[in-house]
């Protein structure tokens, strides 16, 4: 019996001890006060692993349509030994790594890189690609000095900061948003439409230009009517009851 019948023998009749599944590895059979060493493990490993270990070579077994390491049995084809490389040849990368620090901080001056690692080069199937990558960054402009280094654009984004970019700004006309109030933030005042509270739109798309007013403003707050000595309502503003919460509160005329 060849070697190969011997090890699936072995699999078969449950009495064989595996350090392998795949690609030959070891079995050992009691035999009374004995140990038997004999190959096994007869199924091909999958990549990144060797398809058979050293010594063995890969076989089509046409009865049973399945490949499998070891001496070739009497109905078996040899198959020529492979990596198990991919089948468009372009190799199996490492993730890439993160990105490292920027070497600027402000106006695109600076550049950060990553790294990958080829997984497939130690075993024959070398990787296509670059194995580092390099960006600019850093897009919010210098206070000092000019706004973006050279080579770059300044661009007013949607909230009214500028930015720096790679490409020249594009020419379109934005549209406001409606002015929007911090939730966290409180008036300054309590009655009469005498405070103010600061308010905020955006332009969208970012990059584009809005006419009309800036992104920042105030709006005045404190709707209840003061109480004496102060006026009721500060100027620009009149006393009138709401009907339904039964309180007076100072408006717009």
């Amino acid at each position: 019996m060849d070697i190969l019948a011997t090890a699936m023998q072995g699999l078969l009749r449950g009495d064989a001890t595996i350090t392998e599944n795949c690609g030959t590895g070891v079995c050992y059979y009691p035999s009374g006060d004995t140990t038997k060493t004999e190959p096994c493990g007869i199924y091909v490993c999958l990549f990144p692993r060797l398809t058979c270990c050293p010594g063995f070579t890969r076989a089509l077994d046409r009865v049973n349509k399945v490949y499998y390491c070891g001496p070739l049995p009497n109905n078996s084809v040899p198959i020529q030994q492979t990596t198990c490389c991919d089948p468009e040849g372009t190799g199996l990368w490492n993730d890439w790594s993160a990105w490292s620090n920027c070497t600027a901080d402000c106006g695109l001056c600076g550049t950060q890189t990553r790294n990958r690692t080829c997984a497939s080069a130690a075993y024959g199937c070398p990787c296509t690609g670059n194995s580092t990558e390099t960006r600019k960054c850093t897009h919010n402009s210098c206070e000092n000095g000019s706004q973006c280094c050279p080579g770059t654009y300044p661009v007013k984004g949607y909230d009214g900061y500028v930015y720096c970019q790679e490409f020249p700004p594009e020419v379109c006309t934005g549209t406001w948003t409606e002015w929007t109030v911090d939730a966290s933030v409180t008036c300054n005042d309590t009655c009469g439409m005498c405070g103010s509270i600061p308010q905020k739109r955006y332009c969208f798309p970012s990059g584009c230009q809005c006419s009309g007013g800036d992104y920042d403003g105030f709006k005045a707050c404190g709707p209840p009517v003061c109480l004496y000595p102060r006026p009721s309502c500060c100027p620009g503003y009149v006393k009138q009851l709401n009907r339904t919460a039964r309180t007076y509160n100072c408006v717009l005329p």
